[in-house]
Order: C-alpha cells, then structure tokens, then sequence
C-alpha cells in the first residue's frame, strides 16, 4: 500500500512570532508542541493541511500512515 502523505515539513517561526503566539496560546502550548505543513492524497486530490503534536511523541503520529499502516491509509 503506498501512503497518501505525499510531503510533510515541521513549520518553524521566527522568535518574534513565537512570542505572539505565546502570549495568547502560552508557552507551554507553544513550546511543547509541533506543528507540520502536509500535503496528502484524498480522492484523487492532493489536499494541503497542518498537523500538530506534543514534542513528547519520539515519531509523529503521521509515522504509521508514511510506513503504509493504519485504516486504509486515510487521515481522519
């Protein structure tokens, strides 16, 4: 089965953003989490979206769908 996740890349902010998004969201949900650019297949279509995680996860949650494994390979 090939994985639907066709690209993926972890977003990094320049300091002066993260400071804003801190003050809002707080440094523990800015800091401890991370956040990907995604481009996954879905019906023929490719489909840009975002996923986040905490930084506790040692592999992103996407890692059972890029080796092929889950329900069909489908985002839910």
């Amino acid at each position: 089965m090939n994985p639907n996740i066709i690209h993926r890349e972890i977003i990094v902010l320049p300091e002066k953003q993260l400071q804003m998004l801190r003050s809002g969201w707080g440094s523990a949900a800015i800091d401890n989490t991370i956040v990907e650019a995604i481009v996954y297949a879905s019906d023929g279509y490719e489909v840009q979206g975002y996923i986040a995680y905490p930084k506790k996860f040692t592999t992103s949650p996407l890692t059972p769908l890029l080796k092929g494994e889950g329900k069909d390979n489908e985002l839910t």
